[in-house]
């Protein structure tokens, strides 16, 4: 998977607080490429939550990339609470473009070219 990919490959890192049980009870994994840290994929536990491990994890990781020429990308969200808790770390609005090229276009070609010489066929 993603995750085990981009550690074996020291290109991505899990982020965890450990509560009172010495259980872990929020944890979120980063990924690492080319100056970007990407902000992937959380949970936490009710403790968790509680004690508000997540802001704890994120914190941390701004003062470990802060002063260095990275970007810490937050993937942002279009659910209004996730985007108001990103926003309280100095989030910013980035616009993603999304670029798709059809392969497609060649089989409609072929198809049309070979109903076309079968009508010129028929003349």
């Amino acid at each position: 998977n993603i995750i085990s990919a981009c550690i074996e490959n020291n290109a991505g890192e899990i982020k965890y607080v450990i509560g009172m049980q010495q259980q872990p009870i929020a944890m979120a994994f980063f990924s690492n490429f080319n100056g970007r840290i990407v902000y992937q994929y959380s949970c936490s536990t009710d403790e968790g939550r509680s004690v508000d491990a997540m802001h704890a994890i994120l914190d941390h990781a701004i003062q470990s990339y802060c002063g260095q020429d990275i970007s810490l990308d937050f993937e942002g969200s279009m659910i209004p609470g996730l985007a108001f808790f990103f926003q309280s770390f100095g989030a910013k609005l980035e616009y993603y473009f999304l670029y798709s090229w059809n392969i497609n276009w060649i089989c409609k070609l072929s198809t049309g070219l070979r109903t076309c010489l079968k009508s010129l066929r028929r003349n």
